[in-house]
């Protein structure tokens, strides 16, 4: 697990395999303190443009536009080789920032992580 810590907020971070997917979990706040460590780790997650990729921003309480120029970055990387994200988002407030920007129209949003996986064509092993 990495934290990033800022004068603006907190975040952690995890990368993880599950259910058949890369696993990014992230909590607290995204922004333009913290953001590089996010991107690093999306792109070390799509480095193969193969790879089922779950970020889950469950526990994320605030998202700036670096974030979401991050995500529409990562969208051609993601995908080169047949890859596919799904965002899991919880908070009201942070759902409807990547709606406007329109990152619903790159990826799947989705309440859970259950969900984000079946979304990606995975079967997921256990609740989530």
């Amino acid at each position: 697990m990495s934290q990033a810590v800022a004068a603006t907020g907190i975040m952690d971070i995890n990368a993880d395999v599950v259910d058949g997917a890369c696993l990014l979990v992230v909590s607290g706040e995204i922004d333009l303190a913290n953001v590089n460590v996010f991107i690093e780790r999306l792109f070390e997650l799509s480095a193969n443009g193969d790879q089922k990729i779950v970020v889950d921003l469950a526990d994320v309480d605030f998202v700036d536009s670096t974030v979401l120029n991050a995500l529409f970055a990562a969208a051609p990387r993601v995908r080169s080789n047949g890859g596919d994200m799904a965002i899991v988002v919880s908070n009201p407030t942070v759902e409807r920032v990547l709606e406007i920007a329109g990152v619903d129209m790159l990826y799947r949003i989705e309440r859970t992580r259950r969900r984000a996986l079946e979304r990606l064509g995975l079967t997921p092993d256990s609740p989530a």
